[in-house]
């Protein structure tokens, strides 16, 4: 597990989910060969499944820190796939219909939820500047099966530092390295306002 993905846990966790990593799912997709069609089963990992008792979350953790950026080019519906690379593949939870729908169904049976108890998200380490916006409209608009919601680091920092501060538990790397950071003045207690 990389390091955002820790983050969005202890994120999860803080907000009162049990968080489990790298969940599998069998989805039916479908194949076309040159002379017929096929339906084959594949595995679907979801990063993060959280559950708490009025809903449960099904997370895609995308860092992005030292690469590239989340942007429209991920999503179809808005990606410009005439003039530019996509890259649809790395979304597919959000981008078919048909593995989001499974993979919905799959979590309900599997946990025992209602699918209206079911929130995808998408937690974005690093978002493409100015895109952030379109991206969250055309993800919400993905239901019914599953609100969609985008959680930045932007929104998931505050608490997670807020948490780490007030907690003396050691046993989270996190925990520890923001207490470290603090003894050693190296974290101001109040975030910069960013213009």
């Amino acid at each position: 597990m990389d390091g955002f993905d820790q983050i969005a846990s202890l994120y999860l966790e803080i907000e009162g989910f049990a968080v489990s990593r790298r969940v599998i799912f069998p989805v039916e997709t479908v194949v076309y060969k040159a002379m017929r069609t096929e339906r084959q089963t594949e595995v679907f990992e979801i990063d993060l499944v959280a559950a708490r008792a009025d809903k449960i979350r099904l997370c895609s953790v995308k860092s992005f820190l030292t690469s590239q950026e989340i942007g429209r080019q991920g999503f179809k519906g808005i990606a410009d796939e005439g003039l530019r690379k996509t890259h649809f593949d790395e979304y597919k939870l959000f981008n078919d219909p048909n593995i989001r729908r499974q993979v919905t169904e799959l979590a309900c049976q599997k946990y025992g939820y209602q699918t209206d108890q079911v929130e995808l998200v998408l937690f974005a380490g690093k978002v493409k500047a100015g895109q952030e916006a379109m991206i969250r409209q055309h993800l919400e608009s993905l239901a019914p099966h599953g609100l969609v919601t985008v959680l930045t680091a932007k929104e998931i920092l505050p608490k997670v530092l807020e948490h780490c501060e007030q907690n003396i538990s050691l046993n989270n790397p996190i925990v520890t390295m923001t207490k470290l950071l603090h003894q050693e003045g190296l974290l101001k207690s109040e975030p910069e306002e960013r213009v």
